[in-house]
């Protein structure tokens, strides 16, 4: 399974994903919190971060600790052309 995050402004919110299908998702007040989810992070193998908050660096490299974690970025490379 994979772990897909979107911290946003106010809340944060983590999907677990298997074969493109969401198998379920949670919300939560701050990043750190899916940290402290052991149960629902255990579940995945690796994880993707979106994020409209600047500094995510400190969430990134704990959660890295943990599993495969990925930032998502405007650098990162993906197969998709925008035109």
């Amino acid at each position: 399974m994979n772990l897909a995050i979107d911290i946003g402004n106010t809340r944060t919110k983590a999907g677990l994903f298997k074969e493109g299908k969401i198998l379920d998702l949670k919300f939560y007040d701050s990043p750190l919190d899916i940290v402290n989810d052991s149960i629902f992070i255990q579940l995945a193998k690796n994880a993707i971060i979106g994020t409209v908050v600047a500094e995510m660096e400190a969430f990134y490299k704990e959660l890295n600790k943990v599993l495969p974690t990925i930032l998502f970025t405007n650098e990162t490379k993906i197969p998709i052309k925008n035109c």
